[in-house]
């Protein structure tokens, strides 16, 4: 997701950051969606950051999770470094919103795991 220079120009305070970042993570659920149906018995998804399916987990609470049948393990939780990764193979930086500015641009990751055989 790229943004324009007049987004980039403007200074958001953290809670209209929060509610723009909320927005776009509808796009991290089309993304999860794209993935869960590229997978098969061999493959699992992965996803980077927290799941967000839910408006809140249950599992934070020491409950079960809602949706046992989409949960799915991020990257960095496997010990996967996402940054580096991302740089290394697609040259990209990932960058953060800080100081109440948005990044030039946002990127979401996924991937598929497969079972080697």
């Amino acid at each position: 997701m790229i943004f324009s220079q007049e987004e980039l120009d403007r200074t958001y305070t953290p809670n209209e950051l929060n509610f723009i970042i909320k927005r776009l993570e509808r796009m991290k659920v089309k993304l999860m969606n794209d993935i869960y149906a590229l997978e098969s018995e061999d493959s699992l998804g992965l996803f980077i950051g927290h799941c967000n399916l839910c408006m809140k987990c249950t599992k934070t609470i020491g409950m079960p999770c809602k949706m046992p049948f989409k949960l799915r393990y991020s990257i960095e939780s496997l010990g996967g470094d996402v940054d580096r990764t991302i740089e290394d193979t697609f040259g990209y930086k990932i960058i953060y919103a800080k100081d109440g500015k948005l990044p030039e641009y946002m990127i979401f990751v996924g991937g598929l795991l497969y079972d080697k055989k």
